[in-house]
């Protein structure tokens, strides 16, 4: 199995060629930048299958490990206490308490304490909205304007509150009427998992359900 990792905007790259890997390939964070990891050739965005297995991700102390079947077999050293850093693919398998959010094309990481989230900590995103990390982080609610100052916080409970109005008002429609729902609305309310290929079904099971079934992001999650 051949490991990559990719630096998207300086196209550095480490691999290795194994069969059984003892001793996960290791890099190192890079902040404000994006990393790809590529498997046998292939990137990797989390919806990949392995084996018939979906790569998980977990922290370890500032690290983010990426495990097969419970077996690490790489991992990003200083994930979490690297600014800006994100790796790409929305499609990636983690739970709530590994501390990371999804962006426009991937996850970043947050703090342990999400409370206590500062704009400061989050990647750097580029003001003509242009910049290979969007102009705005959906699922965290920082505009790339200036002075968001401290009300990154509040903005981002804000907008992920608008979004999920949003998902129950299509959930309340029948279909034609609100619009139908996009990624960027997803990510907008925390939900991770939702891409173009499986968009139209994720839509259709929002709106199958009943009234109030789709107005938390734990009821949009599970869907």
């Amino acid at each position: 199995m051949k490991i990559e990792f990719k630096n998207k905007f300086k196209l550095a790259s480490k691999s290795f060629s194994t069969v059984n890997v003892k001793e996960p390939l290791q890099v190192q964070a890079v902040a404000n930048e994006r990393i790809e990891l590529f498997i046998d050739g292939v990137k990797q965005t989390g919806a990949e299958l392995i084996g018939g297995k979906r790569i998980q991700l977990k922290k370890q102390d500032k690290n983010l490990v990426f495990e097969l079947d419970g077996e690490p077999f790489a991992q990003v050293d200083n994930f979490y206490d690297t600014q800006g850093v994100s790796l790409d693919g929305l499609g990636w398998n983690f739970s709530e308490t590994q501390f990371l959010k999804l962006d426009d094309t991937g996850l970043i990481a947050l703090p342990d304490d999400p409370g206590q989230l500062e704009v400061a900590a989050l990647p750097i995103i580029a003001a003509s909205g242009g910049g290979g990390l969007g102009a705005v982080l959906g699922g965290l609610g920082v505009a790339a304007a200036a002075g968001a100052g401290g009300a990154g916080q509040g903005q981002a409970i804000s907008d992920q509150s608008v979004a999920l109005s949003k998902i129950e008002a299509y959930n309340n429609g029948n279909g034609t009427t609100p619009a139908a729902l996009t990624v960027a609305d997803y990510v907008a309310a925390g939900i991770t998992g939702v891409t173009t290929d499986n968009l139209a079904a994720v839509n259709a099971q929002v709106l199958k359900q009943g009234a109030g079934g789709a107005d938390t992001a734990a009821e949009v999650q599970s869907l």
